[in-house]
């Protein structure tokens, strides 16, 4: 029922899981699934606590349907599957409810029960006969049920599903369950689910998958768990003391070992792991009360009068408060910060806080505007590379489960979002082998018993392969040429080695509470971490030992000060969502400020820089640069979006009926664009006064390889990639031929300009043509000399460029408490550099000249036009105005004045090197979206990195390390597709396996309001908006005058009925709700009404009206969220 282990989030588990009061080895195993509009679920369930009783699968092992109801003589008792018991009031009248244990039971008639439980289907039970139990009946969802049927003596025998399957389930005599199969038809075969086994005693010791795998079990002569086996031959084994309480659990390899010690049984429970750390796990009156790591710190939980667990706190003193429903079940957790996260958690789920960037061609133009969502990760994990909120990049490291693929929550394989209506083919379990896009390209997936992926044959027909050891770790993986990584694990089961495929080993070292603490990289020491007892970065050393900075943790662990070892200092400080609202260095301070919906309104550092005014949730509205420049987005009648400049130029924006965008700038040309699902463009048209002056259309494979652009100016030029979706080769216009090549590690050995390369150990570059090059003891390169010069780099302590000495003069750069550059000085003349979040904004030259840069979105990162002025002290009209054409990823490629003339024109070769034409009049250095082309030390500025893109490679190791990519210096093997904005993940990662990690460095405005979730905080921001808006405006109106009105706002069609005789109703076709007088009856009902409809045409599956006062669980939730919800409105 529930897809993820329900045991997995309890604290007192540990090992395989043993439970550290009772000593008792307990499972919950889903044995198979069918796929339905109600998917079911057969999980197995054991408890050596209950090996005395025998139940429907053997002595103390039983299965999630085998619940009964029964009357007792103070009420009813509800019995779970091994027995479990909730007690339960008399229900004396229909509709009458009662709730008990975080479960609620409803009379539905005087047969009829029905019982609810979070993260589970209705349970309905249906009594014959009062005086005996009655076994579950039904499992319900919306109009989806399960039904199960029993033979006379009340043993299962068949079970419904919710497509109309029948399954029959075949019983032994003494009621133990044989196994499940789907009977033959005259459209199909006997095809059997479950085949189980027992030996003479009545334990289950083995059973057989309708995929002919096997899993087995073996007992002690007190019908104890002793050894298991999973489907692709993985075992654990047990050991029990005289008592029964198990003292041991560990793989036969040594994973997960778990030693226990019941040192003062009910009280005290000593557990030692494999590594030998050992956590004291303490109780008081049955109930957990506190665990203390192995380096002495303390996690605490605290519970009220009832015995209910409502918080917990980390050994940093945070506290997490637990949130819980009218039944008492636990429904989400709110952090030190605020913000809600639904329970169960999600293993997937992404971080709340996680910084957003744009993440294709799309974004990178049009931000959020035209509603293309980011594609998935591909590779098989179900951990990404660690997410610390505010953590900065060099305490980004690899972490264990990083290439662990157990129970994928996500199939393996590029995605789209959101997922496609067709196309898409499930096996009878449920699982996906088959993926057809809209051009008839194919995916397919295949699985090793215990749910692996171990093939994926990706659209353009590439074959990735996948192999696992011990408890589901991914071993190696295999992409189409035949290239291998590889990877190894400890015994608590953390990631300690990657080998990729050229042979660069790198290596991990944990503590005792499994935090990372040592990185080694080819052999040799890179860095040792430092840690607080809650596993916060708190220092961090070089490879010889030298200190390179302390860090100080405040409350919620977020950073408060890092002193670097050179002496600079910068200090944070944040608002009660975590928030910053200071980033200060010794020599700049940044402070920021939000408005009511969240958004930040305020970024200005040392008091200069941005006002921000929001329409709305990311809704934007106007921005006042250094108190006089403003840029603003209004909304036209007919949905153009009209952005004005600062010089005063108005610029529109719309969606075409087909899907194209269109721009209109002020200076008369009008561009075209057209994307796929997956934010790619398709084509581009460029006309003026009506007549075509360019257009290109970009021909894509199913996995992104750009195969083919034809130019109406230039001509057509062709791609070529290996199998593994690598740039090999391009044929241009006039048929001349490019060659790009690749060693087994991804690192570039050849394109137009670079040959002769070699390199060191751990992918470092040794020698390109003349040049050679040394690395200092950070990985970064130190050096690199032809026979006529030598050019030096030299970093600070967080590994950023700080100054780089040549025969042209010294280079110099400046970073704030992010990691933004704000300054650079060559020779002497200092260029300084504005930014708003991740968007350079503007840049004031060492002769006072401004450039200010002009986006579509906040999202962003190339910019649509900028503006230059005389100086910052200009007046805003005075600006000359500029128009910028990029090409199919967002690099500028054309920039013409407000006259329509090109005023700057560029060929970008696919590794980012710029020919610029002879005749530009301009400077323009903005390239790949997120890179800035460094004249004075030829490298392109990428946030966190510097990029040669002569080399195709960084100068600097990932700060982020493998997490960023298997090679820490190469950049996109694809890179007609796919852009490293911000320097920290290889792009190939984000489509074959890595995710974009946050940093401390560009933490995302906190997307939560405190006590609701991602979901409900959005939807109270699309209130605040519909209610503020004028069109809501016109609503009140109509309802003085008692007329009827209908209004459409951001999309949503809002109508108003006098007649209409409750407060409101859902019109889920339309995508909209009626508002009726009742509305209007008493103050606050309208802000009500609004989120109630708003809530169900979020959440809700239902279709067609439904009103809004019909007493369903869905318009219940409704109606609780609303009552909520309008208390955050009135704040």
């Amino acid at each position: 029922m529930n897809q993820h282990c329900p045991l997995s989030a309890n604290p007192r588990l540990v090992g395989d899981p043993v439970d550290t009061m009772t000593g008792a080895v307990v499972e919950a195993q889903r044995d198979f699934r069918l796929a339905g509009h109600l998917p079911l679920q057969w999980w197995r369930h054991y408890d050596s606590s209950r090996v005395d009783q025998k139940f429907s699968l053997g002595w103390g092992q039983s299965h999630d349907f085998d619940c009964w109801l029964r009357f007792d003589q103070d009420g009813m008792r509800y019995e779970a599957p091994l027995g479990q018991s909730t007690h339960f009031p008399p229900l004396l009248e229909d509709g009458q409810r009662v709730a008990a244990q975080g479960m609620t039971l409803t009379r539905l008639d005087r047969t009829r029960y029905a019982l609810q439980e979070r993260g589970y289907p209705i349970r309905e039970f249906h009594f014959t006969d009062f005086s005996h139990p009655t076994p579950l009946a039904r499992l319900v969802k919306g109009s989806h049920a399960i039904t199960f049927h029993y033979d006379r003596q009340r043993r299962l025998n068949e079970i419904v599903d919710s497509l109309g399957t029948s399954i029959d389930v075949a019983t032994r005599e003494d009621g133990l369950i044989l196994g499940l199969s789907i009977p033959k038809t005259e459209q199909r075969e006997r095809r059997d689910l479950l085949r189980y086994e027992y030996d003479a005693s009545g334990n289950l010791i083995a059973g057989h998958d309708g995929f002919g795998s096997r899993f087995s079990m073996a007992y002690d002569a007190a019908n104890r768990l002793l050894r298991k086996t999973d489907r692709i031959g993985h075992t654990f084994e047990f050991t029990y003391d005289a008592d029964g309480r198990c003292t041991r659990t560990a793989g036969t390899d040594g994973v997960l070992d778990h030693r226990l010690e019941y040192v003062r049984p009910g009280e005290l429970t000593r557990v030692t792991r494999g590594n030998g750390g050992a956590w004291n796990y303490r109780y008081l009156l049955g109930q957990l009360s506190s665990i203390t790591d192995p380096l002495g710190g303390v996690e605490k939980f605290v519970y009220d009068e009832d015995g209910k667990l409502i918080q917990e706190l980390d050994t940093n003193g945070n506290a997490t408060d637990i949130i819980r429903d009218d039944s008492g079940a636990i429904v989400g957790k709110r952090d030190p910060l605020g913000n809600v996260h639904a329970e169960p958690r999600e293993p997937n789920a992404p971080d709340p806080r996680a910084h957003r960037v744009a993440q294709n061609a799309a974004e990178y133009e049009f931000g959020r505007l035209i509603n293309i969502e980011p594609r998935h990760s591909a590779r098989p994990v179900t951990e990404s590379t660690p997410s610390e909120t505010n953590q900065a990049p060099e305490s980004y490291v690899e972490k264990a489960n990083l290439f662990s693929s157990a129970n994928l929550g996500f199939v393996v394989g590029r995605q789209w979002w959101p997922e496609p209506s067709s196309g898409r083919l499930f096996d009878a379990t449920g699982d996906l082998i088959q993926q057809i896009d809209r051009r008839g390209n194919s995916r397919r997936w295949m699985y090793d018993g215990n749910g692996n992926v171990t093939k994926f044959v990706d659209f353009d027909g590439g074959a990735w392969k996948y192999q696992y050891q011990s408890w589901n770790h991914l071993v190696s993986e295999v992409n189409p040429l035949g290239l291998t990584n590889r990877m190894e694990y400890d015994s608590q089961e953390n990631l300690t080695a990657f080998i990729d495929a050229g042979g660069t080993r790198s290596e991990y070292a944990y503590d005792l509470k499994d935090e990372l603490v040592e990185v080694r990289r080819h052999g040799q020491l890179r860095e040792r971490y430092q840690r607080d007892s809650a596993g916060n970065l708190v220092g961090k050393y070089a490879a010889d030992g030298r200190l390179l900075m302390l860090r100080e943790i405040g409350a919620g662990n977020l950073l408060t000060k890092r002193a670097l070892s050179s002496g600079e200092q910068q200090t944070y400080a944040y608002d009660e969502q975590g928030r910053f609202l200071n980033a200060n260095t010794n020599k700049d301070a940044i402070e920021f400020e939000y408005d009511a919906l969240g958004n930040r309104s305020v970024e200005k550092r040392n008091g200069r820089g941005v006002a921000h005014d929001f329409r709305g949730w990311r809704q934007f509205g106007e921005s006042l640069w250094l108190d006089k420049f403003q840029i603003a987005q209004t909304q036209a009648e007919d949905n153009t979006l009209v952005i004005s400049d600062p010089t005063g130029g108005k610029h529109r924006v719309r969606v075409l009926a087909d899907g194209r965008v269109e721009r209109r700038y002020s200076n008369g040309t009008v561009e075209t664009l057209s994307y796929d699902e997956l934010g790619r463009c398709e084509s581009k048209t460029v006309e003026r006064m009506g007549a075509k002056l360019w257009q290109r259309d970009y021909q894509w494979s199913g996995e992104g390889e750009l195969r083919q652009v034809d130019d109406s100016y230039a001509g057509t030029t062709r791609h070529q990639y290996d199998a593994a979706h690598r740039l090999r080769g391009r044929t241009l216009p006039n048929g001349q031929q490019e060659s790009y090549r690749f060693d087994d590690a991804n690192n570039l050995l050849e394109q137009p300009g670079l040959q002769d390369v070699s390199l060191h150990a751990g992918n470092q570059l040794a020698s390109a043509g003349d040049e050679t090059f040394d690395y200092n003891d950070r990985n970064h390169i130190s050096e690199r000399k032809t026979a006529r010069e030598m050019i030096k780099y030299f970093y600070d302590d967080r590994d950023q460029l700080i100054r780089v000495e040549s025969a042209n003069g010294v280079w110099e750069a400046e970073y704030d408490a992010l990691g933004r550059r704000v300054r650079k000085t060559f020779n002497g003349a200092t260029t300084e550099y504005l930014w708003n979040t991740d968007q350079l904004a503007g840049e004031i030259a060492p002769d006072g000249r401004l450039r200010l840069y002009v986006f579509a979105d906040p999202l962003a990162l190339t910019p649509m036009m900028f503006a230059d002025y005389d100086s910052v002290d200009a007046e805003p009209n005075s600006g000359k105005r500029y128009i910028v054409l990029s090409d199919q990823i967002g690099t500028p490629i054309c920039i013409e004045d407000a006259a329509g003339q090109v005023v700057w024109r560029a060929s970008i070769e696919p590794f980012g090197e710029a020919r610029l034409a002879s005749e530009n009049r301009i400077d323009f250095n903005l390239r790949f979206p997120g890179h800035y082309w460094d004249e004075d030390v030829s490298l392109n500025y990428n946030r966190f990195r510097f990029y040669d893109p002569k080399l195709g490679r960084y100068i600097q190791s990932d700060p982020i390390g493998i997490a960023g990519g298997d090679n820490v210096y190469a950049y996109a093997t694809n890179p007609l597709c796919l852009v490293d904005v911000r320097g920290l993940t290889s792009p190939d990662c984000a489509t074959c396996g890595g995710k974009h990690p946050p940093s401390e460095e560009c933490t995302d405005d906190a997307e939560l309001i405190p006590g609701f979730n991602k979901a409900e905080s959005e939807t109270i921001r699309e209130a605040k908006g519909i209610l503020s808006s004028e069109q809501m405006a016109a609503i009140r109106e109509a309802h003085e005058r008692g007329e009827s009105v209908t209004v459409v706002i951001d999309g949503r069609t809002v109508q108003y009925e006098p007649g209409l005789p409750a407060s409101g109703m859902t019109m889920f076709g339309e995508d909209g709700f009626l508002i009726g007088r009742e509305a209007f009856s008493t103050p606050g009902e309208l802000e009500k009404t609004v989120l109630h409809e708003l809530h169900r045409l979020n959440t809700s599956e239902s279709s067609g009206g439904v009103s809004g006062a019909l007493a369903t669980n869905e318009t219940k939730a409704a109606a609780d969220f609303a009552d909520r919800g309008a208390e955050e409105l009135n704040r």
